[in-house]
């Protein structure tokens, strides 16, 4: 599926904070698989752990991981076992995507 123009936006934006907000089916965890994905490709130092996910339900929390999941696993086949996606795929528990309140209470 080809990308809008607002979801180009927030799929590349870099540099700040973003909120992605839209109705039920507009592709919302998509873009927001594709934006985490393209952060990691442009910043191969970056570890899973420096980028969070937060949602509001714990259904759309493992969703988005489950997502994120395939999605490395799939650079992790198409760029080798010496690639640094191999290495994020060893380190997936690792990924930070949770509720708001999961979120929270970890922080607590």
């Amino acid at each position: 599926m080809q990308a809008n123009p607002g979801q180009k936006a927030a799929i590349e934006t870099r540099g700040r904070a973003l909120v992605v907000e839209a109705g039920a089916g507009t592709g919302k965890t998509r873009v927001l698989i594709e934006r985490f994905v393209h952060l990691l490709a442009a910043n191969p130092d970056w570890s899973l752990e420096s980028i969070i996910a937060i949602t509001f339900t714990k259904k759309a929390a493992r969703e988005m991981r489950t997502r994120l999941r395939q999605a490395i696993e799939e650079r992790a086949k198409k760029e080798g076992a010496a690639s640094i996606w191999a290495a994020r795929r060893r380190e997936l528990e690792r990924l930070q995507v949770s509720t708001i309140h999961s979120l929270c209470a970890r922080i607590l």
